[in-house]
């Protein structure tokens, strides 16, 4: 079973942005990760020299040690569908003299898996990714929602992981719960591996999602943050034009997806045949319908 790549999916989730700015109704998706009960607390001195091993092991270039150090952290180098996965601590660090709170244990785990170069990446999709793609597929498969979140939070920092959370915005976004893909596309442009592998389609993707929710700090934020990812692109969707250039105004690219049609984003798009086809559309519909 094949995944559907980045270009179904960017026309389809935001057609269906456009066309749904107020509805915020519908289960949406939230990733899982593990803690202890009640609030976190400071890492075991295992789990803390485990973290300085791996930050030493990408400082270092050596991948297959760094990728076994924080799949290890997050509990992910045997673990099973009802597994919870590691368990999650605050990071502390002493910065200006100053003992401050930088993150939690899972959360750096996945930035530094993320953000890792391609080198780094082979060596995750050969480790973690495989099994992710092959979770995924049997998810897709059988359209089994539980088994695509599931390796959406906790393979987010691989290739399946990735579609996996498009999946999920798409969903929250045909459900009427554009909030909920919000945070998923936002968590995902963050991700440095996600932008690359994605492009400048996934910060449009993530705008649009922040303007439907009305969130418009949140909106410049994303667009700022793709903007200096990418300082130059365009693209055509069905006589439409968006992109921008160094002259560009952030205001004006705003505008024109808050003021663009649904209609102009609208084609037909090939996606994978599910049995049974899906709630919101079946495999030769257009997106946005």
């Amino acid at each position: 079973m094949q995944i559907r790549r980045i270009g179904d999916f960017v026309v389809l989730v935001l057609s269906m942005v456009l066309l749904c700015p107020t509805i915020l109704l519908g289960q949406g998706f939230q990733p899982r990760f593990s803690t202890t009960e009640g609030m976190l607390l400071p890492a075991p001195r295992e789990v803390d020299s485990l973290l300085s091993d791996a930050r030493e092991a990408v400082a270092s270039q050596q991948w297959s040690e760094a990728t076994l150090a924080l799949g290890t952290l997050l509990g992910i180098e045997d673990i099973g569908r009802g597994s919870d996965g590691g368990e999650d601590y605050f990071v502390f660090e002493e910065i200006n003299g100053e003992i401050t709170v930088q993150g939690t244990i899972i959360q750096s785990a996945h930035q530094m898996l993320s953000e890792m170069p391609e080198e780094g990446q082979t060596v995750i999709e050969l480790r973690y990714g495989v099994n992710a793609r092959k979770v995924l597929d049997e998810a897709v498969s059988r359209w089994d929602w539980d088994l695509i979140q599931f390796v959406a939070s906790r393979f987010s920092f691989t290739v399946a992981g990735q579609e996996a959370m498009l999946m999920a915005a798409e969903r929250s976004l045909g459900e009427g719960n554009p909030r909920e893909a919000a945070r998923t596309l936002d968590r995902l442009l963050k991700m440095e591996s996600a932008r690359k592998r994605l492009g400048a389609p996934l910060g449009l993707m993530t705008v649009a999602a922040h303007q439907a929710t009305g969130s418009g700090n949140a909106a410049r934020e994303s667009l700022a943050l793709t903007r200096r990812s990418f300082p130059s692109w365009s693209t055509e969707w069905n006589g439409v034009k968006l992109g921008w250039n160094e002259k560009t105004t952030d205001e004006s690219i705003l505008q024109s997806l808050a003021n663009e049609p649904a209609v102009p984003f609208t084609r037909a798009i090939a996606r994978p045949a599910f049995p049974g086809g899906n709630s919101q559309r079946n495999g030769d519909s257009k997106g946005g319908l």
